[in-house]
Formats: C-alpha cells, structure tokens, sequence
C-alpha cells in the first residue's frame, strides 16, 4: 500500500507539473515581445503583466506549437464601447501565427461586427497585418469579458463619457491532428481549417492606441497533449519501479 500510494503521488506530481509550461508570466520585468512594455497588472499592482497601447507587437515562442498542444493565454479587456457610426476603429486583437505571419488565428475586437457585444475571429485563420484583405469575421459565440462596459454618451471611442470597468479572460489555441485550430473560451469554441505545411512559431498582439483602446496579456502557456501528459507519467512510474 506504501508503494502504491507513492506511485500514485508521483504520478499526480508529474501530471501536474507537466500540466501547461510557462512560456512568460513577465514576473521578471523582461518583455520578450518586439515592442509594448511590461506594466502593473490593471487589478493587481503587484502583478506585472504585458501592455500594448498600439501597435503590432509577435514574440517568438521556445519552440513551435506541436501537434495536440495547446496555446493559453490571459487577455484584459478594458471594457471600451464601439459607437455608431465608427466602424473605422481597429480595437485589438491577439492570437497565433507562423514566423512571417502569412497566416494564424486572431482573436479580434472590431467596431464593424458589434464589437459591444462580443469578439469576433476570421473564418479562414488568414487574417494578419494585410488590413486590405481581412475576409469576413464572425462573432466566436463569447460576450464582452468586462465587469461594464463604457457608457457612450457625448464621448468617442477614444474618450469615452464613463470608462468600462475592464476583466480579465483566459483563451485557448489548440492544434489539432486533422489539419485545424481551435480558437476557444471555456466551452466555446470555433475551429478553422490550417493550411498545409504551417507552422506555428509567433505570438502576436495588436492594438490601436486611437481606436477602442490598447490590451493587456499575461501568463503565456503551452499545455501538452493528453497522451504526452499520460507518457510522463508512465515514465514516473517505471522510476520508481526501478528504485524498489
């Protein structure tokens, strides 16, 4: 029983700690990012976290997205209301992509799909820096992720009459084995076809410092496929049998 209790607590150990690898938390105050800066957590000043207040911004991951994994990451809407009438304003968006960015998955807040109401994605995945070419955007089935949104009244976008009160949401990107990517937020979730020989290597976030205001990130994770989890721990199980 000794024995068997050992093993099980090894094998939850390894389970647990090969759950998701910290890609940046931003603790050390070093933004792995080509631009933005590493700022205080908007809840949470003894937090630090990743800010981009405009621009388009990739870090580059310790080694591309593989098969079964998954992508997580914690994103801060601040909570900016869309006006009608102003569909120019790009908001931001944040999401996956290969090395050169020629295709990826965006999770976008745009004025022209309603953004009061919830995000949008593109139907295909190719939608990057090419703003001539965005294709059409659906709304992923998620609400605003905010404890209140902006009141609208005299003001813009930019400068709204009553700022939102802003939360913070966790997504996913997972690549799976039949060619796609799942973009994902708790239950929900939409799926998009990869094209071939793809691979994901960049992180990436945007943001119009003029539009419906910039972004905040944190805690950028890779969670390994089930079966490399059950591996691992197969693994902690043949260690132990060894040192009996």
């Amino acid at each position: 029983m000794k024995h068997l209790c050992v093993c099980v607590c090894v094998l939850a150990l390894a389970s647990a700690g090969a759950s998701a690898a910290m890609v940046a938390d931003f603790e050390d105050g070093v933004n792995p990012f080509s631009g933005g800066a590493v700022v205080a957590d908007p809840e949470d000043a003894g937090n630090l976290v990743y800010q981009n207040a405009g621009g388009n911004f990739v870090m580059t991951l310790p080694a591309p997205l593989a098969v079964g994994e998954t992508l997580t990451m914690r994103i801060y809407d601040q909570g900016k209301a869309a006006v009608a009438g102003e569909g120019s304003y790009q908001g931001w968006s944040a999401g996956v992509a290969t090395m050169s960015r020629a295709w990826g998955v965006r999770l976008a807040h745009r004025t022209w799909f309603n953004s009061n109401s919830g995000y949008g994605y593109p139907a295909t995945g190719n939608w990057l820096l090419d703003l001539g070419n965005q294709g059409t955007i659906y709304g992923i089935g998620v609400p605003r992720q905010v404890d209140a949104l902006a009141v609208i009244g005299t003001g813009t976008v930019a400068a709204p009459e009553i700022p939102g009160d802003g939360r913070w949401s966790t997504w996913s990107w997972t690549l799976n084995a039949d060619e796609t990517m799942t973009l994902a937020f708790g239950e929900v979730s939409q799926t998009m076809p990869v094209p071939a020989g793809s691979v994901i290597s960049r992180v990436f976030v945007d943001s119009e410092a003029s539009g419906l205001g910039g972004v905040w990130i944190d805690d950028v994770q890779i969670v390994p496929e089930p079966a490399t989890l059950g591996l691992l721990g197969l693994g902690a199980l043949g260690l132990i049998r060894r040192r009996r």
